[in-house]
């Protein structure tokens, strides 16, 4: 009887190393309404990894391991033997040791101990699911696995079917897939610790995928566990851009959060990542984030970002160093200034944050700074855009002001409307061949600068300079091709004149009425073609037509009676004065009543009212309609077709 348990208990270890189990479970778990994640968070146990070559644990640092030594089952001695080793890590946290079991994965199945706990693993992968505790697959069910592995089963084969076909996702990417023999009871499918998965179901018929879905809901990572992977981080920075700052992107906008099972979010401490970027300039940046093992923090992952232009005339996060008063020397005064910056409003100026903006990236031009007060501007290049200026003031000047009326001003030319403030982008003011600059040495105001007429700018002189002149420039029209749209291309005759409303357009935008004006074609009451000519003015120039037409008024079917092969048509005559303008009427037949492949008849006269059409195929639906026909000018117009009817040939 003892052999025959020996028998029995070897035949039943070796047929779970031939079962798709994929997972690590506890073995020994109460029978209460806890699940396994419970029962081995309750012992402070967290599956890590598995790998080829070992599986890690980790343990609360006060945790006993009376035993711990991998085991193989062994077919000659129908027992369990040692076929591995064990590490602990006892320094590995203030509260936690990583426990290492250390294996020969040419065995296909194996266990190792942590006390009273047994856990039984495999080549397939890692989890904490228990073997007693399965999801049935049912339709219109969804299910959500386990931190660690979602054990699934099915109760009827499909007939037909010859297996299943099995498939985890996460994240949109399949992380496990397989083919199932439809006679096992069931599959535990392999999964990274906290994370979440779809899983789906194929019955196979033969080589053909019969496709039913089952998506478990959606589950967030789990709070108390200790690890988590750099997939499952929402970055703060991703897709972002941010202004060029001479250095990596500062840490006032980085943070990293995930999110708890409870649906919150909570941040990861940056000691829990490495964090580096491609080379930092304007464009796009890529940063490498690398989880810390140590810190419960695993794998590796880029993030894109944008590096734009900064725009030094931000004096909130750009300033001027160097501007202190200066003493008269009768000779231009170029103090020695440099242009600083600061990530963001939330550090001073006095902050380690504060850099040097270099050389390369701005253009420094100094005011004529004779007699004061003087000024220089920083324009930006390369890495920055836009300028910064910035004044001091000059002591003991006895200097007289020089009238900006006695300056050079070259650079101003005539300019095309665009319905934008038009400005003269190269002008330059010169004194004794001395380029004076903007916002030191004089100030500009533009007026009159928009529509098409005379513009004028207004220099005021500052610092050395005083007084004030103007300069005149022109604004020409636009010359363009006016977009024209009508508010129907047809009219319906009805005796009296009609037009349609008129809008015009530069390309797509709308052009105000002032801006045009409407000729219409003499007429616009009798059927015919007409045409209306535009003329544009005042901020615009050119000319176009649009035509439209006004057709004769419909008629309707009064009858139609079948005949051997052949139909009578008639119509209601029109009571209106517009017969007079009628020429005739077209009829139309066809087998279908899209009247694709339809057939024409006209006939002539607008005082008739009926045909006979003959030629036709016996027993044959016909569907047929009708409208009017007027001739002007040579051309033909048509009323719009009757409502159709249908008649039986004989």
């Amino acid at each position: 009887m003892k052999n025959i348990k020996k028998l029995l208990l070897a035949f039943v270890f070796m047929m779970l190393s031939f079962v798709f189990i994929t997972t690590v479970y506890a073995d020994d778990l109460p029978t209460d309404d806890a699940t396994p994640e419970e029962e081995m968070h309750a012992e402070g146990i967290y599956v890590v990894s598995v790998s080829t070559t070992n599986v890690k644990l980790l343990v609360p640092k006060n945790y006993e391991i009376n035993q711990g030594f991998p085991q193989r089952w062994s077919d000659t001695y129908n027992t369990w033997v040692g076929c591995g080793s064990r590490d602990v890590n006892n320094y590995y946290s203030d509260d936690q040791k990583l426990v290492t079991f250390n294996y020969d994965f040419s065995y296909t199945f194996f266990r190792i101990f942590l006390n009273d706990i047994v856990f039984y693993v495999n080549t397939e992968g890692i989890g904490e699911q228990n073997p007693n505790t399965v999801y049935t697959l049912e339709q219109d069910t969804t299910y959500t696995d386990e931190n660690g592995g979602l054990r699934v089963k099915w109760n009827n084969r499909v007939s037909g079917a010859n297996k299943y076909h099995l498939i985890l996702k996460s994240g949109g990417v399949i992380k496990h897939e397989t083919d199932v023999d439809i006679d096992e009871k069931g599959y535990v499918f392999p999964t990274d610790f906290g994370r979440m998965y779809a899983v789906y179901a194929y019955p196979k018929y033969g080589n053909a995928d019969h496709s039913f879905i089952y998506e478990p809901n959606e589950k967030m990572i789990d709070e108390l566990s200790p690890y988590l992977s750099v997939n499952d981080l929402k970055a703060s920075f991703e897709n972002k851009s941010y202004e060029w700052s001479g250095a990596e992107l500062d840490d006032e906008f980085i943070s990293f959060t995930y999110k708890k099972r409870d649906g919150s979010e909570a941040e990861i401490n940056s000691g829990r990542y490495n964090l580096t970027h491609s080379d930092f300039k304007v464009g796009g940046v890529t940063a490498t984030l690398s989880g810390r093992e140590t810190e419960h923090l695993l794998g590796t992952r880029e993030i894109k970002y944008t590096i734009k232009q900064r725009d030094i005339s931000n004096d909130k996060l750009n300033r001027i160093v160097g501007l202190t008063p200066q003493a008269y020397t009768g000779l231009q005064i170029k103090p020695e200034v440099t242009l600083e910056m600061r990530p963001s409003e939330s550090y001073s100026w006095t902050s380690s944050k504060v850099k040097a903006i270099t050389s390369d990236n701005y253009t420094l031009k100094y005011g004529y700074n004779v007699g004061g007060p003087g000024g220089v501007v920083f324009v930006g290049k390369n890495n920055c855009k836009s300028q910064l200026a910035g004044t001091f003031d000059i002591s003991d000047n006895d200097a007289e002001k020089t009238s900006i009326n006695n300056t050079t001003v070259t650079g101003v030319e005539a300019k095309k409307y665009s319905g934008k403030p038009i400005i003269q982008e190269g002008l330059k003011v010169k004194f004794n061949d001395y380029e004076l600059l903007e916002g030191i040495d004089y100030s500009l105001k533009y007026t009159n600068n928009i529509d098409a007429g005379t513009a004028i700018i207004t220099i005021t002189g500052m610092g050395d300079f005083d007084d004030e002149r103007t300069v005149a420039f022109k604004i020409n029209p636009k010359e363009i091709k006016p977009n024209i749209k009508l508010s129907t291309s047809s009219f319906v005759w009805n005796n009296k004149a009609q037009k349609p409303t008129v809008t015009v357009l530069d390309d797509i935008t709308e052009l105000p009425k002032s801006q045009y004006s409407l000729k219409w074609a003499s007429g616009l009451k009798n059927v015919g073609s007409y045409k209306v000519t535009v003329t544009l003015k005042k901020n615009y120039k050119g000319s176009g037509t649009a035509t439209f037409s006004i057709i004769p008024k419909g008629t309707s079917l009064s009858s139609l009676k079948s005949a051997k092969k052949a139909m009578t048509v008639k119509w209601k005559k029109l009571t209106t004065s517009m017969p007079g303008k009628i020429s005739g009427y077209q009829i139309q037949y066809s087998l279908n009543d899209k009247f694709t492949g339809a057939k024409n008849v006209k006939v002539k006269g607008y005082s008739k009212t009926s045909t006979k059409i003959s030629k036709l195929t016996s027993k044959k639906t016909y569907y047929v309609r009708v409208r009017t026909y007027s001739k002007v000018s040579g051309k033909t117009f048509y009323s719009k077709w009757s409502a159709s009817k249908t008649v039986k040939v004989k």
